[in-house]
């Protein structure tokens, strides 16, 4: 069986071959990143934490996403460690520092990760009260950065 010329393609045949072509590539990390695993917000393992900042780092979370906000948080009354999914760095605009105590309310991230994940909803730090997320759980950032002017932005 030969490849036969003048033969007519099948414009939907070739759209289906790019498609999973790119599928294939999007797929696939950039070399030398590891793949981060997504985490979905669910509001039936909303938990809330009390705990001390050991550690503040910025992440690709999301693919073509911009860097996250991600802390390190110590509750000391349980001894368990947290990493806190906070938001886009250009979303929150307070300054966190280690060694600083916050209150957390957020997602518990399925069991299966080396420590416990928790995405972040509601942030207490020097007294005020930030909402990353609405009650049902979607990130007040949706939209980007053109449109947290016309919302108010992790303040």
């Amino acid at each position: 069986m030969g490849l036969r010329l003048g033969r007519k393609v099948n414009a939907g045949s070739v759209v289906f071959a790019v498609a999973a072509l790119l599928a294939s590539v999007q797929a696939s990390p950039p070399q030398g990143r590891p793949r981060m695993s997504a985490h979905y917000y669910d509001v039936k393992t909303e938990i809330r934490i009390e705990g001390v900042v050991q550690s503040i780092r910025f992440e690709p979370r999301y693919q073509g996403a911009a860097p996250f906000l991600i802390l390190v948080l110590d509750e000391p009354k349980t001894s368990r460690r947290f990493i806190v999914e906070i938001g886009p760095a250009w979303f929150f605009e307070h300054d966190v520092h280690q060694g600083e105590r916050m209150n957390v309310l957020g997602s518990l991230a399925p069991a299966g990760d080396a420590e416990a994940v928790l995405i972040a909803r509601e942030v207490q730090l020097q007294g005020e009260i930030v909402r990353v997320r609405d009650a049902r759980g979607f990130p007040n950032w949706r939209g980007g950065s053109r449109q947290a002017g016309k919302r108010k932005r992790g303040r």
